[in-house]
């Protein structure tokens, strides 16, 4: 997305929806207060929840950070189920922790892009969102221009 474009999709002006994932209250706040401005933020704070949304939302939603630090220990299963069930196959993740062996493991089970907390820095985070956005709205472009075998 060019740098002065602003991150609404298609022509109606809806904001794009982030699903932000995150155990800790706190970290919540600090993400959704970064991003409510320029997207649609709703939250889930267990894994159960998030599987939740997501399925719920799955058509609407451009993004979903994750923490992996959940109170019910689920963000690898969650990025597990995002990244293998077809019917998920357009929802994007970014994955956040603050083990940096994580960040191998995410990047080779399907997630687009892995922020090593503590990250206070919105400009980073606002970055790193609005680019996966970018990517994964042309990957789905050029999915849905692909021509059946048949």
């Amino acid at each position: 997305m060019p740098e002065n474009a602003s991150p609404q999709s298609g022509t109606n002006n809806k904001k794009r929806r982030i699903l932000i994932v995150a155990g800790d209250p706190s970290r919540q706040r600090f993400l959704g207060e970064a991003l409510q401005a320029q997207y649609d933020v709703i939250y889930a704070q267990t894994g159960e929840q998030a599987l939740e949304s997501i399925y719920e939302s799955k058509d609407l939603l451009a993004l979903v950070l994750l923490d992996f630090a959940l109170p019910d220990d689920r963000g690898r299963a969650i990025l597990k189920q995002v990244s293998e069930d077809p019917v998920l196959k357009r929802v994007s993740v970014i994955v956040m922790s603050r083990d940096r062996q994580d960040e191998v493991y995410a990047l080779n089970n399907g997630a687009m892009d892995f922020i090593l907390k503590p990250c206070d820095l919105t400009g980073v985070v606002l970055a790193r969102v609005r680019h996966v956005i970018e990517l994964s709205e042309n990957r789905n472009i050029i999915r849905s221009t692909e021509r059946d075998q048949l």
